[in-house]
């Protein structure tokens, strides 16, 4: 049951469209969290208030303006029971919602039905995510590259990965490299950024690569590190970024589309094995997948991605 709406709100909140945005994020995953935040403050200069709970999410929308509502409507927070209680208020009906959610079929349906103003399917990706946001922001991002927010974000997601260096020069470094790119083909592609290192845990830091590291890093060179260690192939693409004077080689990973992406051949050494179903997990690593919810969204982007053939 959802708590009683107070009758009045302080009188020093305004509801009325700020130069800088207030967005509020509620995700159960502070990673998450922390991502959503950092591209709402980096791309639109917002302000961002954030919760992992549902009943305190109600009451930062009872406190505080919000130009924005980002919510999952997975595990612990209920996204629909708080698109209800905005559209059950006539002062907070107006503000937006994006749903982020990990399913595909009845979460996706629940929250339009919701009334929910976009939904964007688990894991998504940045450029995409900034295009909603600005949609539903009625602004434009403040940076001239979506390429530099990458780099900027300094936090992994399941679709960025950051590299200090990559070397593919002995089976071991190739294989390892093919765990990731089978990692991100099953969860529907994703961006491998080199040139970024992580001194400590979790903290990152933009050192940029040689012209001798770039040229190894050549489209073709790469895809075939990766030929014999990858079923079926993937079509890697990679290119350089250049950012405050450095260079950054961006692999952009496709998507698996409608296969299920394995690996060819086994190397222990580098965590690789066949008939193993691999991923990235909720904390941007490339793992094979050990739960049931994991394997089944995969399973889930392959039949929406052969819903799709289908119907074309």
């Amino acid at each position: 049951m959802l708590p009683p709406r107070p009758l009045d709100f302080p009188p020093v909140l305004s509801y009325r469209r700020r130069s800088t945005p207030t967005v509020l994020v509620v995700d159960e995953e502070p990673r998450m969290r922390r991502v959503l935040g950092r591209v709402a403050e980096q791309t639109f200069n917002a302000t961002v208030l954030e919760t992992g709970d549902t009943d305190d999410a109600m009451r930062l929308l009872r406190e505080h303006p919000v130009d924005l509502l980002i919510t999952e409507h997975d595990h612990h927070v209920n996204g629909i029971a708080l698109m209800e209680f905005l559209r059950g208020d006539p002062r907070l009906r107006s503000v937006p919602v994006l749903v982020a959610t990990t399913g595909v079929i009845h979460p996706v349906r629940d929250a339009w039905k919701a009334g929910a103003n976009d939904v964007l399917r688990k894991p998504f990706h940045l450029e995409e995510l900034a295009r909603v946001m600005g949609d539903l922001l009625k602004t434009t991002t403040r940076l001239p590259e979506p390429e530099i927010g990458l780099i900027e974000l300094g936090t992994e997601m399941q679709t960025l990965d950051y590299k200090g260096t990559l070397l593919l020069r002995t089976d071991k470094q190739c294989a390892a490299f093919a765990k990731d790119v089978i990692a991100f083909a099953n969860i529907g592609g994703g961006t491998i950024i080199v040139g970024v290192e992580e001194p400590a845990p979790g903290r990152f830091t933009p050192m940029g690569v040689s012209e001798e590291q770039q040229a190894t890093l050549e489209t073709t060179r790469l895809c075939n590190a990766v030929k014999a260690w990858v079923d079926p192939p993937a079509a890697l693409v990679s290119r350089r970024v250049r950012h405050q004077e450095r260079d950054f080689v961006f692999i952009d990973v496709p998507t698996g589309g409608t296969e299920l992406v394995m690996a060819a051949r086994d190397h222990p050494d580098a965590g690789l094995h066949r008939a193993r179903i691999y991923g990235r997990t909720v904390g941007a690593e490339s793992a094979p997948l050990d739960s049931s919810a994991e394997i089944r969204a995969v399973i889930e982007r392959i039949v929406e991605a052969r819903m799709r053939a289908r119907a074309h």
